[in-house]
């Protein structure tokens, strides 16, 4: 085999294997490229965050406001006991001084 044959010959295996790298790095970057037109958006992501943040917050109010009304029934009802039993007191004392 010549010299000049066997440089063309590597030549050519040079640029083939060179087109099949470039080939793949073309193909790389269109895939990368319909990731990116497919993918979602920083203001889209920035919307799903504060919908998010807005149930947790709803959650929360409402959480709070159920709390705050099982308070004041607790209070009430803390109320009306106290109530009941001074009313009892006074009548038990009513019924000891008739007693006597």
């Amino acid at each position: 085999m010549e010299l000049d044959t066997l440089i063309s010959l590597i030549a050519w295996i040079g640029a083939a294997i060179a087109m099949l790298i470039l080939g793949y790095i073309g193909w790389l970057m269109r895939r990368l490229h319909v990731k990116v037109e497919d993918g979602i958006s920083r203001k889209e992501v920035d919307e799903l965050f504060k919908s998010r943040d807005a149930a947790i917050m709803r959650d929360v109010t409402a959480v709070k406001e159920d709390t705050r009304s099982m308070a004041e029934s607790v209070v009430n009802a803390v109320k009306g006991l106290e109530t009941r039993f001074d009313t009892l007191m006074f009548q038990l004392m009513d019924q000891k001084g008739k007693d006597k």
